[in-house]
């Protein structure tokens, strides 16, 4: 499986992703507007990564009293990746972000962020994004279309993501990559007030995923095992610059 993120997804996901604004990517996509109903996702047959949480972002910004640019981030997501370039009819990613914990690095703010005046995040306490197809776009990106659900509204969200490459995981398995960024209109999805606030909300992904260690995969189906995590090693072999693998924090 290649790396997504979502992303992806997504992160996916996600995108796994959501409705105010966040930074942080390795490359800049673009997302194509997408006026086409909610379709229902495919069954994923493509090798299954978890997103990997702690190496996982999700950061956005928004305009500010039209003179600023306000940034923050989720630090919490999770969702499965299934992904192979070899089987994008199989391949679905789905991220899933936890609402409440959004972080602009102001406790007052995100409080009342999160309250019933604009997020809802008890009401509302997961924002996901599921695909519905992949599509190869160029050299290592992947254009994806999928449905995208916060506050309670599902739209249909397309954008492209860049695949990084896949290496051996430290702890068994395989590692993947990948980065996206697109942007959302918050009056999409029913908020249509935030205090000086801009309506687009520019979303900012990168997922990392990691395959199940081999000791976890012989419990599996015969077959399925050998199955998850060579799509990803093999793409890895030729799509995207190899990375050393991954130094847990």
């Amino acid at each position: 499986m290649k790396s997504i993120v979502l992303n992806a997804t997504g992160a996916v996901a996600v995108g796994a992703l959501l409705l105010f604004a966040s930074p942080l990517l390795a490359q800049t996509m673009t997302t194509e507007p997408v006026a086409a109903p909610v379709e229902a996702p495919v069954e994923p047959t493509a090798p299954a990564h978890e997103i990997d949480t702690v190496h996982s972002y999700v950061v956005f910004n928004i305009e500010h009293m039209g003179v600023g640019t306000n940034w923050g981030q989720f630090t919490d997501l999770s969702g499965t990746i299934h992904f192979d370039p070899a089987n994008l009819a199989g391949s679905r990613i789905h991220v899933k972000v936890a609402m409440a914990s959004l972080d602009t690095k102001n406790e007052a703010r995100d409080k009342h962020a999160k309250s019933a005046d604009y997020l809802n995040t008890a009401s509302f306490p997961v924002a996901e994004f599921v695909s519905t197809a992949i599509a190869p776009a160029g050299e290592n990106l992947y254009a994806v279309k999928g449905n995208m659900t916060f506050m309670g509204v599902t739209k249909p969200l397309a954008t492209t993501f860049k695949f990084h490459g896949a290496v051996p995981n430290r702890g068994g398995g395989t590692r993947a990559g990948a980065d996206a960024e697109f942007v959302l209109k918050r009056s999409d999805f029913g908020v249509e007030e935030l205090g000086g606030l801009g309506d687009e909300v520019k979303v900012f992904v990168s997922i990392e995923a990691i395959a199940k260690p081999a000791s976890e995969e012989a419990a599996t189906p015969r077959g399925e095992g050998r199955q998850r995590g060579e799509g990803l090693r093999r793409e890895g072999r030729t799509g995207g610059a190899r990375r050393a693998p991954a130094q847990s924090d």
